[in-house]
């Protein structure tokens, strides 16, 4: 017999975003209400490795951004701090954490 789980988490559930370093492992965190200023996720803030840019100067900075805001904006739509009710229920499917059993 198979057996399969997935994991989901409600838009109210997203608390932050979390950027980490490959190279040197440091991290940093924005709250998902705070003012993101996606320029400073250019580079790592301990060994200045760059993050979204390439060599040739191309960036995802606004991308992130961008998904930093329809976040936002999603969860304004949705109770408990939706603007209006909602049958709805828009939830995300994450990954197990490893460690997991199958995982």
């Amino acid at each position: 017999m198979t057996s399969k789980t997935h994991h989901y988490i409600e838009l109210s559930d997203v608390l932050g975003f979390r950027f980490e370093c490959k190279y040197c492992g440091a991290a940093t965190s924005y709250p998902v209400d705070a003012i993101f200023n996606y320029t400073k996720i250019s580079t790592c803030p301990s060994c200045t490795k760059p993050w979204v840019r390439t060599e040739a100067g191309s960036s995802i900075e606004e991308d992130i951004s961008t998904v930093v805001q329809g976040i936002r904006k999603l969860r304004d739509c949705f109770p408990p701090k939706g603007k209006f009710e909602s049958n709805l229920l828009f939830l995300i499917e994450i990954a197990p954490v490893k460690g997991e059993l199958g995982v």
